[in-house]
C-alpha cells in the first residue's frame, strides 16, 4: 500500500522522493453510457458494480495512472455503499463496511491538476447537517481534459450516493443492470462530496466519478494564509430586508450587507475586517463595481476561490465559496443573497434594493456549493424576500494583504 504525506497543491513525498504522478487521483470518466454499466466497452462483459470498477481501471490505465488496477467508481448498489469501498471494504456503512471496527483513512485525493480534490473519507462525507470537507470540484476526465460548465448536462455521473457516503438503494438502474428507472448524480461543477442532490433517468448517457481505494495520508491541512485576502459565506441567514439581520447596525440595503459581513470577520477574528465588503447589487449598483481592489482571494481554509476580479465573472471560479468565516462547511447553507448575473451586474431581483422583507418582491440567489456560474444566479429560482434561509458572500476589499505565492 503507498502511503503519501501530502500538502495542497503540493507533489507527495513516497520513498523518499517526490513525485507528483503517483497521486491518488479522482476524476470523471472521458466516457458514458447508461445504467446498464454491462453496455460499456469497457466493461468488458462484467456486470453492476464490478463492471463500473472495470470501467474505471480501463480509464485509469488508458491515462496511464500509477496503480490502475486499485481504481474503483464513485458508486453505490444495494448490498455496498461507495463510502465502504473508498477503504477497499465491501457492505454497508451502518454495519461498520463488515469490518469490527469502523473503517477511517481513505484518501485523500487529487484532481488531474494535482490540487487536492477530496479529503480522507471520514472527513469527506457530511452528517446530514454539515457538508464534508472537498475543497474543490472534480472539473477534470482521467486524461487531464476540463469539462465544459457550459454544457453541464454532458459532464453529469452515476453515483446513486448521498452526501454520507452511503448508498440510494432504491435509485441504482437496478443495481447498475439496467437502463431503466431514476439514478442520483454527481456533478463536476456543484454539489457536496461529489453528489449533485439531484437524480436522472438510468436511460441517459453519464460519465463515471473514479478514484483510487485506499488510505494515502494524512487529511489535508487547513488553515488560510495569513496575508491573505479572505472571502467566506456568512454563517447567519436572513430575510432579504437586511436591515432586520442583527448586525446590519442600524443601516440599510448595501451598508447593512457590508456591516453584517464585518461583523462576522472580526467575529472570527478576521484580518482587517472592516475591507469586507458583501457581493450585491442593487438596482443602480453592479456588484463588481463594488469591489475596488483586484487580486487572488482564499477562502478561510487556505484554498484558492478566485485569482482576480476577472476570475469572478469568467464562468468557473477555482474552489466552491461554501465555508463561512469560521471554516465551517454548512450543509444547509446553499442559497446566498446576491441580486446579480454572472457577469457581475444586477439581476434587477433585488428585494427593493435588499430593504423589503415580504413576499411582494423576490431577490436572485447564488449557490455556495458551486464552482459555475450557478455560484452566484440561479437562473430558475428567486425566492420571495420573506425567506429567512439565505446567506451573504462576503470579499475583503483591500491591497495590504495580497499574496501570490499560495497553492
Amino acid at each position: 500500500m503507498r502511503i503519501h504525506l501530502c500538502v495542497a497543491g503540493l507533489a507527495c513525498l513516497v520513498a523518499g522522493h517526490a513525485t507528483a504522478t503517483d497521486l491518488p487521483r479522482v476524476f470523471m470518466t472521458s466516457v458514458s453510457g447508461n445504467g446498464d454499466l454491462s453496455t460499456w466497452p469497457d466493461a468488458h462483459g462484467l456486470t453492476g458494480l464490478a463492471a463500473a470498477d472495470e470501467i474505471c481501471r480501463t480509464r485509469a490505465e488508458a491515462a496511464t495512472l500509477a496503480d490502475a488496477d486499485q481504481y474503483i467508481a464513485l458508486l453505490s448498489d444495494s448490498h455496498d455503499d461507495a463510502y465502504c469501498r473508498w477503504h477497499g471494504d465491501t457492505g454497508k456503512r451502518a454495519a461498520n463496511c463488515n469490518q469490527a471496527v469502523f473503517p477511517t483513512g481513505a484518501g485523500p485525493w487529487y484532481r488531474m491538476d494535482d490540487l487536492a480534490q477530496m479529503d480522507v473519507a471520514q472527513n469527506a462525507v457530511g452528517d446530514g447537517t454539515q457538508g464534508g470537507y472537498v475543497p474543490r470540484h472534480i472539473l477534470y476526465d482521467e486524461l487531464g481534459t476540463a469539462l465544459d460548465p457550459t454544457n453541464e448536462s454532458a459532464d453529469l455521473a452515476f453515483t446513486a450516493t448521498t452526501t454520507d457516503g452511503t448508498g440510494d438503494a432504491a435509485n441504482t438502474c437496478g443495481d447498475w443492470t439496467s437502463a431503466s428507472g431514476d439514478v442520483g448524480l454527481g456533478n463536476p461543477f456543484y454539489g457536496f462530496g461529489n453528489i449533485a442532490g439531484g437524480s436522472w433517468t438510468c436511460d441517459q448517457s453519464l460519465r463515471l466519478i473514479c478514484m483510487e481505494k485506499g488510505q494515502h495520508g494524512p487529511p489535508l491541512p487547513r488553515a488560510h494564509p495569513p496575508s491573505a485576502r479572505v472571502v467566506f459565506t456568512t454563517s447567519s441567514a436572513g430575510s432579504g430586508d437586511l436591515s432586520s439581520w442583527a448586525d446590519a447596525g442600524g443601516a440599510t440595503s448595501l451598508d447593512a450587507a457590508d456591516n453584517i459581513c464585518r461583523a462576522h470577520a472580526a467575529r472570527a477574528g478576521l484580518a482587517l475586517p472592516d475591507s469586507f465588503k458583501a457581493w450585491l447589487s442593487t438596482s443602480s449598483v453592479d456588484a463588481i463595481d463594488r469591489i475596488v481592489n483586484d487580486g487572488v482571494w482564499y477562502r478561510v481554509d487556505g484554498v484558492r476561490f478566485a485569482g482576480s476580479i476577472a476570475g469572478l465573472v469568467n464562468g468557473l471560479l477555482e474552489a466552491p465559496p461554501q465555508l463561512d468565516e469560521n471554516g465551517r462547511v454548512a450543509f444547509a447553507t446553499d442559497s446566498v443573497w446576491t441580486g446579480t448575473t454572472p457577469d457581475g451586474r444586477s439581476s434587477g431581483s433585488t428585494c427593493t434594493d435588499w430593504n423589503d422583507g415580504t413576499d411582494t418582491s423576490f431577490g436572485g440567489v447564488g449557490q455556495d456549493l458551486a464552482v459555475d456560474s450557478l455560484w452566484t444566479k440561479v437562473a430558475f429560482f428567486n425566492p420571495g424576500c420573506s425567506d429567512p434561509f439565505p446567506h451573504l458572500y462576503c470579499l475583503a476589499d483591500n491591497d495590504s494583504l495580497f499574496r501570490g505565492d499560495f497553492d
